[in-house]
């Protein structure tokens, strides 16, 4: 996915491996985009979740962990899980979009 070809107010769809999210394109950089992630209700309203980073090519990244994040708490994670993406799986990808 090149991420640089989104726009901000387009509808994403997100996964990581086999769990899946949607989300919103709410800025758009030079390195890549801010996803904030949530449901689009019926009525075209958005109910708001959690706010992800992705670079150019679409894969998620942290900038800051939330304060929930326990680093002791999946120590034997393959991709050395840092708050970003799933235990199981890894980073949050962007699959596709409503373009």
């Amino acid at each position: 996915m090149d991420a640089k070809t989104l726009k901000v107010g387009e509808y994403v769809q997100l996964r990581s491996g086999c769990y899946g999210k949607a989300g919103r394109v709410v800025k758009v950089t030079p390195d890549g985009v801010d996803v904030q992630t949530g449901v689009r209700q019926n009525d075209g309203t958005w109910n708001a979740y959690e706010l992800l980073h992705f670079d150019n090519n679409g894969r998620s990244y942290v900038t800051e962990l939330p304060s929930s994040h326990d680093s002791t708490a999946h120590p034997l994670s393959p991709w050395g899980w840092n708050g970003n993406g799933t235990y199981e799986c890894g980073p949050w990808e962007i699959v596709e979009f409503d373009g």
